[in-house]
């Protein structure tokens, strides 16, 4: 897991001067992207947590993984962010913390199994993530409107 969160360090900071005019990234003010700086260290922290842990104590860190993804949501919609611009950056991010699953040093490379593992506890992590950031803008809506 150590490596796999050097590498997702790596991976997200070279790539981020070519997202710099993406619609998310415009959207943002420099008091938001701090924010969302700091909620990103925390998740990544979570994240790192979640890989390590076992899989029958990992759903308390599931909880906090929505947690996370309700701070998201409610800074980006507080700043007016669109659902969709909330949406890619999480799916900028989420991209980078996959590759970096498939990245890794050749020395560090875990088992065929291991990585499936990895792959799937990251997905599963970041889905809980994604989806709490669109019901807190689905929470502004009339439930109507809710699918």
């Amino acid at each position: 897991p150590e490596a796999w969160a050097a590498k997702a360090i790596t991976h997200t900071r070279e790539a981020m001067p070519a997202q710099a005019g993406a619609h998310w990234m415009t959207a943002l003010d420099d008091v938001t992207r701090e924010k969302h700086r700091q909620v990103g260290r925390k998740l990544m922290a979570l994240t790192l947590q979640y890989l390590t842990a076992e899989e029958s104590a990992g759903t308390h860190l599931l909880d906090e993984a929505k947690a996370v993804g309700r701070e998201y949501g409610e800074i980006s919609r507080a700043s007016g962010i669109a659902l969709s611009d909330a949406l890619q950056a999480a799916l900028f991010f989420r991209d980078k913390l996959l590759e970096a699953s498939l990245d890794l040093p050749e020395t560090t490379q875990p088992r065929r199994s291991d990585q499936s593992k990895l792959l799937r506890r990251i997905n599963t992590l970041l889905n809980t993530v994604q989806i709490a950031i669109a019901e807190v803008y689905e929470g502004g809506l009339p439930n109507s409107k809710r699918r």
